[in-house]
């Protein structure tokens, strides 16, 4: 549907233009008033619904609990691949990526930028991962390069490279399209 295009209003005086001020202040607040009015019953809606959410989120939180415990236990279920696939779902491991953290937290990042800034041992420069204006950490560059970033000289710096293995379970779309059949009749 194509939209509207609006014409704005034809002010011609200063009388008509107090008028058409008083007619905007008087819609905003019917417009406020109205999105109070659906404010309300939205969030009687999701109250009313919660009380039906609560107990299966904490039904699905504890069997998820006992799922990863499993599964951290039988890390040789798995075999060579970080997931198990099963008739209504794959579960397994999934690595997140990289990040750049502090290894302290009493360093501040422009402490730490510093630090990189006056940093050099061999072909390494530490100056190429601090950005200029303030100085400020390049964390996508030192993430780019860790593989050739020796160890030591991140811990001069304060930094560490971080990255978690976490835990999943994907419903498969077969599983889940019979689901949102039943949920939309």
């Amino acid at each position: 549907m194509k939209k509207e295009k609006l014409k704005p209003v034809a002010i011609v005086s200063r009388e008509g233009m107090r008028a058409v001020v008083a007619k905007v202040v008087k819609d905003k607040l019917k417009v406020a008033s109205i999105n109070i009015e659906m404010e309300k019953e939205i969030a009687e809606i999701q109250k009313r619904y919660q009380a039906k959410l609560d107990p299966l989120n904490r039904e699905i939180q504890m069997s998820e609990a006992g799922l990863v415990l499993w599964a951290e236990k039988n890390k040789s279920e798995f075999g060579d691949l970080k997931s198990i696939d099963l008739p209504m779902a794959r579960i397994g491991f999934r690595t997140s990526p990289p990040a750049v953290e502090k290894t302290s937290t009493k360093d501040t990042w422009l402490q730490i930028a510093m630090r990189l800034a006056t940093y050099m041992e061999g072909d390494i420069v530490g100056e190429n991962y601090v950005r200029y204006a303030d100085p400020v950490v390049d964390k996508e560059g030192i993430i780019a390069d860790r593989s050739t970033l020796p160890e030591s000289m991140l811990k001069a710096v304060g930094l560490k490279i971080s990255q978690e293995e976490n835990f999943y379970i994907a419903p498969k779309s077969e599983v889940l399209e019979p689901s949102n059949r039943e949920v939309s009749a």
